[in-house]
């Protein structure tokens, strides 16, 4: 007899059309993962019957859904459409080509007739192809672009190509059909209408960087064989990244930060509710609350900046760059952020003193975002 085994299962998804539409054969992509729980959620309620022989006499079946996720490592490129769902917003990418530019410490000149408004926001990451710099806009006109977060090499170019990829945080709602194929067996189970309703992104001292996607969706089901067409995209085989290798910047206030981090983690969180209705045991399509972006910086305690911070309310930023061995980047930004908790505590004999700040990102009055998500390619 065969049994299933994790090493067997692989997952594929594909982006649906309209909130959970029947499955028709979709082609789909194979997804990277630690692990998973994808479930077919369902809610059951014990008659409240008086029975003389203290029985229940039934149990019944109030309402079906979907739910679960899926762990990961971060591997650039693979959880783009996931991260972009999270955010509830599409993926942004402009390339601006140019001649005869002139690159100082900290500014881009760029020829008349250029227009790097239209590609481009202040706050937002971008990469200089040329000279391989990464860097973050931090005032912008049509023809010159103000910079933190490097200090470019300055030159004249007889040509220049600035790129993009950008996310910020929406509105805009997709969803997901999702399949675990067990493989070695006859057993699929799938998801239909998932989105995500949580993210999570973690990096510790000697780790690998991890994180989590959760979802909510409209129903699961089963199936011997996929329900997915056999056009499936592959996943990709860039490696995974580590915080020792792969955390090549942090800044706070757009200035690199001085103390040393043990970890630190951001969490986004859509607060999905379902929408039952009478005359289904299906939720209709479920609704959004506010967005929560809270994390943590766990940092050795060697300065008073943070914990004034903290005693102050002042507001802060705070921008992670994780880039892989190949130079792909994924910079995560939160430009406007408060302190909730992260006393420094000697807690016990012969430990570093760890300052462990609990924080929450709120809208940027100005930039009028709470975060932003680059995803620069080498």
């Amino acid at each position: 007899m065969a049994f299933s085994d994790a090493n067997s299962v692989t997952i594929r998804y594909a982006q649906e059309t309209t909130w959970g539409e029947t499955v028709n054969g979709p082609a789909s992509t194979q997804l990277r993962v630690t692990s998973e729980s994808f479930s077919h959620a369902k809610e059951t309620i014990v008659t409240e019957e008086i029975d003389s022989g203290r029985q229940r006499t039934a149990l019944l079946e109030v309402s079906d859904s979907a739910s679960g996720g899926f762990g990961f490592e971060l591997v650039y490129g693979e959880y783009e459409s996931f991260l972009a769902n999270a955010l509830r917003t599409t993926l942004s990418s402009a390339t601006v080509n140019l001649a005869s530019t002139t690159v100082a410490a900290s500014t881009i000149t760029a020829p008349a007739g250029t227009d790097f408004v239209a590609g481009f926001a202040v706050g937002q990451w971008v990469k200089n192809k040329t000279s391989d710099e990464m860097m973050k806009i931090s005032a912008l006109t049509s023809t010159l672009m103000t910079v933190v977060g490097t200090t470019m090499v300055a030159s004249t170019h007889a040509s220049v190509s600035i790129t993009g990829r950008t996310l910020t945080n929406g509105t805009t709602k997709n969803s997901y059909f999702i399949e675990t194929d067990f493989g070695s067996i006859a057993a699929v189970k799938y998801q239909s209408g998932m989105r995500v309703n949580t993210a999570n992104l973690s990096v510790s001292s000697a780790q690998i960087i991890s994180g989590a996607f959760e979802f909510v969706g409209k129903q699961g089901f089963t199936a011997s064989t996929t329900v997915a067409s056999t056009v499936v995209t592959s996943a990709g085989t860039n490696k995974p990244m580590t915080a020792a290798s792969n955390v090549p910047k942090i800044l706070s206030d757009d200035a690199t930060l001085g103390s040393s981090v043990n970890s630190f983690s951001v969490d986004i969180n859509n607060n999905m509710a379902p929408r039952p209705t009478i005359g289904s045991k299906y939720s209709s399509e479920p609704v959004d609350g506010g967005l929560d972006v809270t994390g943590n910086l766990n940092v050795y305690f060697d300065r008073i900046d943070f914990y004034n911070k903290l005693i102050n309310h002042t507001s802060f930023s705070l921008d992670y760059m994780m880039r892989d061995d190949n130079g792909n980047a994924v910079i995560v930004s939160l430009p406007e952020i408060k302190a909730s908790t992260g006393d420094p505590a000697a807690a016990g004999k012969d430990g570093d003193v760890f300052l462990d700040l609990q924080y929450q990102a709120i809208k940027d009055p100005t930039l009028a975002y709470t975060i932003r998500i680059d995803l620069l390619p080498t």
